[in-house]
């Protein structure tokens, strides 16, 4: 064999080595673009899992504010109705204080339309009377109690409504129940006849 051909075969050799080598390396550069096409994929479904969570996130806290709001307005207008039950409930024991009596004119004199009590000596209201029982120095505290149980049954009942499922939800129910209990109790205690002699 002729040294051109021995030259030829060898100039051919290194020719497969380095397509060999070239092919090679083509296919790890097309492994490596795939697998950066799988990262970005991940990044992009990430990313719009992040922002469907972020769109989430601005709709739960603009629902908590109206919620807020919603229950700043209702306990204000409970605020409201208690100031006006109070101020009504003082009108209608100043009316009673002064038919307690009946019709007779003077703090002295004259009978209880229900109970048939005399004033002062006559020792006043008997025992049951609705009306001294009304008019005793503890049942304006006791209507009192009724109607600020009655604002915090309100506000229990605006945010067990309102509450979102879960541990809020929970905590709400808890704290109606609580709110109701204890309007139960001051209008109970409210019911309970007491022996007062009016002043």
């Amino acid at each position: 064999m002729s040294e051109a051909t021995l030259q030829w075969h060898g100039e051919e050799d290194r020719l497969e080595r380095r397509i060999t080598y070239l092919v090679a390396r083509l296919a790890a550069a097309n492994e490596r673009a795939e697998a950066a096409g799988r990262e970005r994929d991940d990044a992009q479904g990430m990313m719009l899992i992040a922002e469907q969570r972020e769109r989430e996130a601005v709709q739960e806290l603009a629902a908590t504010r109206q919620r807020k709001d919603a229950l700043h307005t209702r306990a204000i207008a409970a605020e409201d109705e208690r100031d006006e039950a109070v101020a009504s409930s003082a009108a209608m024991r100043k009316a009673l204080e002064t038919a307690q009596w009946g019709d007779h004119q003077g703090p002295d004199c004259g009978m209880c339309p229900e109970c048939e009590g005399e004033p002062n000596d006559g020792f006043g209201h008997f025992q049951g009377c609705s009306i001294g029982a009304a008019l005793a120095p503890n049942a304006g505290k006791a209507l009192l109690a009724v109607v600020q149980s009655a604002v915090r049954y309100c506000e229990a009942m605006a945010y067990y409504e309102t509450a979102a499922d879960g541990m809020d939800s929970a905590n709400a129910q808890h704290g109606l129940d609580a709110a109701q209990e204890d309007l139960e109790e001051s209008v109970a205690a409210l019911a309970t006849p007491q022996a007062k002699e009016a002043t």
